[in-house]
C-alpha cells in the first residue's frame, strides 16, 4: 500500500511538472531546451516548451525546483490516456542542489522530506492506469532463486548508482540548468525471478521553474 501511494504521488507530481512547462510555452527562443533521454535503446528528445509529437503521445521535459530540491522530468502524454497502449514518464529527484557538480546516490532515500529517487513509469497496455502501467525504480534490487525445497529465496543486492552531473547552474527563476545523468531502475518480474536492471541516460538543457 505504501508503495502504491508513493507511485501515485510521483505520477501526480510529474503531471504537475508537465503542466507547468506547457503553461510557459509562449516564451521566446525555447527550441534549444529539452531533456534528451534514452532507455531500452531508444532516444526520446523531450522539449521543455511546446512538446513534440511521437507515437507515445506528446513528448515534453521539465526542470523544477522546490527550494533547493531538483526534479528533472521527461514524459509522454499517452501515459494518461486509457485508450493508449504506450507512453512513459521519468523522474530524477535529488535534494540540496545548490551549485554545479556531481550529485550521486544509490537506493531511494529521503532527506528533509524530499526523496532522492529515480522512477520510470511505463504504460504497456490499454485500460485503467493501475492495471495498464508498471513502475521501475531504485527502491531495491531483489535477487530471487528457488532452493531445493521449491521455495523462493530472496536476497537484497546492491542498487546501482544514480548520478547527475550539473555542468551549468542558476539559482534564478528561468535560469539555465544543464548537464547529464544516468540511473539504473529495476523491473519487478512476476514469479521467483530476480529484478531486471534498466539503464536510463540523458543530457539536458532546461530552464529552471520554481514550484
Amino acid at each position: 500500500m505504501k508503495a502504491r501511494i508513493k507511485i501515485a504521488t510521483l505520477m501526480v507530481a510529474i503531471g504537475l511538472l508537465l503542466f507547468s512547462c506547457r503553461r510557459e510555452a509562449t516564451v521566446n527562443n525555447t527550441s534549444d531546451y529539452s531533456v534528451d533521454i534514452t532507455f531500452d535503446g531508444v532516444l526520446r528528445k523531450c522539449p521543455q516548451y511546446g512538446g513534440a509529437a511521437s507515437d507515445e503521445g506528446t513528448l515534453i521535459g521539465t526542470c523544477t525546483f522546490t527550494g533547493d530540491n531538483l526534479s528533472i522530468g521527461a514524459g509522454s502524454s499517452n501515459l494518461y490516456d486509457n485508450s493508449k497502449s504506450n507512453g512513459f514518464n521519468f523522474s530524477f529527484n535529488v535534494g540540496n542542489v545548490t551549485h554545479t557538480g556531481i550529485y550521486s546516490f544509490r537506493e531511494e532515500t529521503t532527506t528533509n522530506g524530499f526523496p532522492n529517487a529515480t522512477a520510470l513509469i511505463e504504460r504497456f497496455t490499454t485500460g485503467l492506469t493501475s492495471g495498464a502501467t508498471h513502475t521501475l525504480d531504485n527502491v531495491s534490487n531483489l535477487q530471487k532463486t528457488t532452493n531445493s525445497g521449491g521455495f523462493c529465496v530472496t536476497t537484497n543486492a546492491t542498487v546501482g548508482v544514480q548520478e547527475i552531473d550539473i555542468t551549468r547552474y542558476s539559482s534564478e527563476v528561468g535560469g539555465v540548468i544543464e548537464g547529464t545523468f544516468y540511473a539504473t531502475v529495476y523491473e519487478k518480474p512476476t514469479g521467483c525471478n530476480s529484478y531486471i536492471p534498466h539503464l536510463v541516460t540523458a543530457t539536458f538543457k532546461v530552464k529552471r521553474i520554481n514550484l
